[in-house]
This record gives structure tokens, C-alpha cells and sequence, in this order.
């Protein structure tokens, strides 16, 4: 890439960062809240080590992070029921109503984002950040 077009690229990546509204988006990808969307997709449930492989946290970070949830009362951490060595993490009802909220909130944000685009150009969004995803996938293997 010529140095001019990084300059450019990198430039309009420094103002997408430092957009105050986009750091609406930053607490999606915080630790917790990463967890608890986790849990949702897996049905509510999971285990300490399943959570730390899936997310790519170390063991103690895990488990960290799932004191500070079960202490806002998001989680819960009981023995399985086969293997009493074995923790079971479940979302609880407060868990669940914050993700809902979140969940309500990133819909909005992203609803009014797609509708400033005209199709075409949201057309062409769509297939620039899946081919991001790819690209980048690719780079950090």
C-alpha cells in the first residue's frame, strides 16, 4: 500500500476511535459483557473452562471476571449435578434483563447507523466489514 493511502486509512481509523459514539460500542466487547452474551448464546449456561477457551481468557482472569458477576448478581456458579466438582455457570433473571438491555441498546445504535446509509452503500458496508473480518482472521493466526 502506498504510504499516502496508509496515512489516509489510518488517519480515518483514528477518527472512527476517538468518535465519542463509538464508545457505546467499546463496552460490547468488555469481559463481562462479553461472558454474559456468551451464556445467552450457549442457553443460559456453561462452565468456568468452556467460558475461558470460547472467550480466550486465562483461567484466573475467568474467574475474576465470574466473581464480579455473581456479585452484581448476574450469574450463578452451583455444583453440576452429576459432578459435584464441576461448576455450572447460569445466567440468572438479572442477567438476562441486562442483556436485554444491551441487546435493545446495540439494536437501536445499529438501526439508526443503517439507516443514514443508502442501500447501495450499506450494500457495500455489509461486504467491507465481512471481508475485514476475513482479512484480519487471517492476519492474527
Amino acid at each position: 500500500m502506498e504510504n499516502n493511502k496508509l496515512t489516509e486509512f489510518m488517519d480515518v481509523m483514528a477518527k472512527a476511535y476517538y468518535n465519542k459514539s463509538i464508545f457505546f460500542l467499546s463496552d460490547f466487547y468488555q469481559s463481562e459483557t462479553r461472558i454474559i452474551f456468551l451464556l445467552l448464546k450457549s442457553g443460559g449456561e456453561s462452565t468456568p473452562g468452556d467460558i475461558s477457551a470460547e472467550l480466550g481468557f486465562s483461567t484466573a482472569h475467568t474467574a475474576s471476571l465470574l466473581r464480579s458477576l455473581e456479585h452484581k448478581k448476574y450469574i450463578d456458579r452451583l455444583p453440576a449435578a452429576k459432578d459435584k466438582r464441576r461448576v455450572i455457570v447460569t445466567l440468572t433473571d438479572e442477567g438476562k434483563a441486562f442483556a436485554d438491555e444491551k441487546y435493545s441498546e446495540l439494536v437501536t445504535f445499529f438501526q439508526k447507523l443503517l439507516d443514514a446509509f443508502g442501500e447501495k452503500d450499506l450494500n457495500e458496508l455489509i461486504r467491507l466489514i465481512g471481508r475485514i473480518s476475513e482479512i484480519t482472521e487471517d492476519i492474527s493466526k
